[in-house]
Parts: structure tokens; C-alpha cells; sequence
């Protein structure tokens, strides 16, 4: 959203002018010396006794670093709202075991310091708050707290808030959002982005009867980002309501079974969810025809830009990988009269691509779908383009393929009895009882 915010520069008494606005450099040295944020990085204490005993059996930094963010993120509750301040001291948020994200972050920092690992806060804008303007130091733009520090050679950023999100992931909301690194020396600015996909896997095996009724397997593996939203979703709900959700169920008239859910509870693996289905009538059968759109999981049915032109970036946040196969397995009898066609459409400069393949093997038939999203930011001269690029998947999904009795059958059906014949006689001998 557009908005304006002001920032009281300075004023002036008896002639004489305070300044209130200053410049980065003094603005990072008012925080690193303020009560509620540089004093509350404190590697003393039991906050080095902890670190200690948590990190006794590590032989690397490496290993001290996710030891002590696992910790954090599974024994400290966070609370309240985004802030880059903190009330308590880090030995209050050991004591009571809950925090807001800044007191969390500061604890991260000061264990991590406590192992002669160096690590520093960040503070950044959510994706929510807007973007930052550097133009002049205003602290207030800021609501987020993060820590970077290293891992190997590289340079990491960590939030530990969350139990469901492993070190290697950081929240939606700071992604491809600009930093600001609060530490001695000259102002360094950074920005937060993230190579973890939203990314999943899905195959459904399906059969499909001659009254239009189908009954299979639907089964889904989400994976970094894809993995969270799911995990963070079906913490709290019962099959139904999952079902319901991941696979879209109400859409296409389907029952679930039965549900397994594999890697609920584990957040460095994969969640996957199998389910048993059925569906009365989600094909059309008409006469000696069935028609039916294979695309029963994850269809596209809509684009999601609708407004006709736009003046902001598309904002993805994370790059975007979707796989889908159906394996269909047609009645006996039938034959494919229309089938649906290979596709492939690009949205150049190499920001999306949407391609589908189709087999057909006697009474099989594959369809297998991959969408990915290869930039997180695409600038809003390129949206015309991701508009008819959605457009044109909405409507790919929306095709239907036709299946006719095959003939042989129809005329096996309507062929006259010949006299003598063991039908003809059959039909006597019912007509004698």
C-alpha cells in the first residue's frame, strides 16, 4: 500500500536547534548502546553455561550454530507482536522460556557469542510493514529482528521463532526484503533472500468406471516452503479438514477414505500425505460417451492476477516447483475418441514455464503437469506477460478428454440372434419357464 509517514527532524527553543534526525552511523550507535537493544546481547553467565552444555558433544561451529538454533526454536515461546526491541534480559527468557522474536533473536546472538562465534542483529521491515527507504535514518521503518552469522564460508540469517521451520528457512515475511546490520563501522546494508522453494510433488492413481465414478490414490510430498505452509496447516486440524484443504476435495466432489500423514512432526524431512479416494460422479458418462478433465489434483482454475494492468513488482518470495501425474486407468471397452495435447508455454524473460505431457497405452493414460516460478521478483513491465501465461495454464487445465464404447462392443450388443444359435436357443429356453 501507498502511504506517507513523518519523521520529526529536529526544532528549535529560544534559537536554539536540536537535531533529531541524524545520519546511519549515529543511528546504529544509539542502538548498540540503548537498554532495549545492543544491552541485551549478554554472553555471560547461564547463558554460557547453557551454551556450553548444550554444544559438549560438537566438534564444529557448524554443528554449535544448529545445535543452539534448535534449541532456541523448540524450547522458546514466542509471543506479541514484531518489534526489533526487547524487555526482558536474555536470562529472564531462559527463566520464563517465552519471548518476543527480538528477545529470542538477542538470546540466539548471545549463546552463539558465548561460543566465540560471531553473530550480529539485523533489523529489517516485514514484508507487510513496506519496503525501507535509506534516504534518511528513520528507525521506526523497522519491525523485525534478525541474527546473521556463518555457517561454513557463507553468510546466514536466522530466526528462530518458530519449532516448525528448520535453520535453513527463513519466515515468508523477511524475504527479498532490504536489511539494515547493526554493528561497529560503516552502515551495511543487505538483502534477505531465500534459494528454498515452495515446491511439491503429487501423483494421483486413478480407475475410472463406465458410470463416471473414479477411485484411486491421491498422494502429495511437499517440500522447504511447501513443507511449512502444509506442516504449519494440519498441526491443529483433524483428516477431514485436511483433506478438504490440500487436496481441494470439495471441488471435485471427492471422499476421502483414509489419510496417512508422514513427517508431521519431523521438520527436515518432506511431509507426505496418501489418501484413499472416491468420487461418485466426477466424470460425465453420456450414452456410449465419458467425458473427463484428468486434472483431478491441483488443478489451475483461476488466474490470481485479474486487475488489468499493475504498478508494483510481483512479488513471489520463494521460487515455485509443482509436479503433478495422473495415471488413469480407463473401463474396459472404451477407447479414447479426443485426448488432450502435449503443452509447453513460457513466460520470457525466464520467469515461469507451464509444460504437459500426455501417454496413452492401451487403457492407461498419463498426464503429467510442471508449473515453476524461477524469479521471486518480476518487475510490473513483465506483468502482461504473467497474465496471459496464467490464462493460457487456467485454460490447458480446463480441457477434457473423451472416451467412446468402442465399437466392436456396440455391435457385438445390437447384432441379431441367428436361429439355432446357443443364444437363440437360451432365449426359448427362458421363454419356456
Amino acid at each position: 500500500m501507498d502511504r506517507m509517514e513523518v519523521q520529526l527532524s529536529g526544532y528549535a527553543i529560544n534559537g536554539i536547534t536540536t537535531q533529531v534526525l541524524k545520519d546511519w552511523p549515529s543511528l546504529i550507535e544509539e542502538l548498540l548502546e540503548s537498554d532495549n537493544f545492543g544491552e541485551k546481547i549478554d554472553d555471560t553467565g547461564d547463558v554460557t553455561d547453557l551454551a556450553e552444555k548444550l554444544t559438549s558433544g560438537c566438534s564444529t561451529n557448524d554443528e554449535k550454530v544448529k545445535v543452539v538454533y534448535n534449541w532456541i526454536a523448540s524450547s522458546i515461546t514466542r509471543f506479541g507482536r514484531n518489534t526489533i526491541y526487547a524487555d526482558q534480559s536474555v536470562d529472564d527468557v531462559l527463566e520464563t522460556k517465552k519471548g518476543n522474536n527480538a528477545e529470542i533473536t538477542f538470546l540466539l546472538i548471545s549463546m552463539l557469542k558465548s561460543l566465540e562465534i560471531g553473530a550480529e542483529p539485523v533489523i529489517v521491515s516485514t514484508r507487510s510493514n513496506g519496503q525501507i527507504s535509506d534516504v534518511y535514518p528513520i528507525i521506526s521503518q523497522f519491525n523485525y529482528l534478525l541474527a546473521r552469522t556463518k555457517i561454513g564460508s557463507q553468510q546466514v540469517y536466522l530466526d528462530a521463532t518458530d519449532p516448525l521451520r528448520p535453520i535453513d528457512i527463513l519466515p515468508t515475511k523477511v524475504l527479498n526484503v532490504r536489511g539494515l546490520v547493526i554493528k561497529e563501522g560503516e552502515p551495511e546494508w543487505i538483502v534477505i533472500t531465500s534459494d528454498k522453494e515452495d515446491k511439491y510433488l503429487s501423483v494421483a492413481d486413478l480407475n475410472l468406471s463406465p458410470n463416471g465414478s473414479i477411485g484411486g490414490t491421491f498422494e502429495d510430498t511437499y517440500f522447504d516452503y511447501g513443507g511449512i505452509i502444509v506442516r504449519d496447516f494440519i498441526k491443529d486440524k483433524n483428516n477431514k479438514e485436511i483433506a478438504k484443504k490440500v487436496f481441494d476435495t470439495d471441488m471435485n466432489g471427492v471422499n476421502v477414505d483414509s489419510l496417512i500423514i508422514i513427517g508431521k512432526d519431523s521438520i527436515n524431512v518432506p511431509v507426505k500425505l496418501t489418501a484413499q479416494i472416491n468420487s461418485p460422479g466426477y466424470a460425465i458418462s453420456n450414452g456410449d460417451m465419458i467425458y473427463i478433465n484428468p486434472q483431478i489434483i491441483h488443478r489451475m482454475e483461476e488466474s490470481p492476477f485479474k486487475t488489468i494492468e499493475r504498478k508494483y513488482p510481483v512479488d513471489y518470495a520463494y521460487k515455485r516447483s509443482y509436479s503433478t501425474t495422473v495415471d488413469l486407468t480407463i473401463p474396459e471397452g472404451y477407447e479414447i475418441k479426443e485426448n488432450i495435447e502435449d503443452k509447453a508455454y513460457k513466460c520470457s524473460p525466464d520467469i515461469a514455464s507451464y509444460t504437459r505431457k500426455v501417454k496413452a497405452d492401451g487403457n492407461k493414460i498419463e498426464v503429467q503437469t510442471n508449473i515453476e516460478v524461477k524469479k521471486t521478483q518480476v518487475d510490473p513491465k513483465f506483468y502482461e506477460r504473467i497474465r496471459y501465461f496464467y490464462t493460457r495454464a487456467v485454460a490447458a487445465e480446463a480441457e477434457q478428454i473423451v472416451l467412446t464404447r468402442k465399437q466392436s462392443d456396440t455391435s457385438e450388443q445390437n447384432k441379431p440372434v441367428q436361429p439355432g444359435s446357443s443364444a437363440a436357443n437360451e432365449s426359448t429356453a427362458k421363454g419356456k419357464k
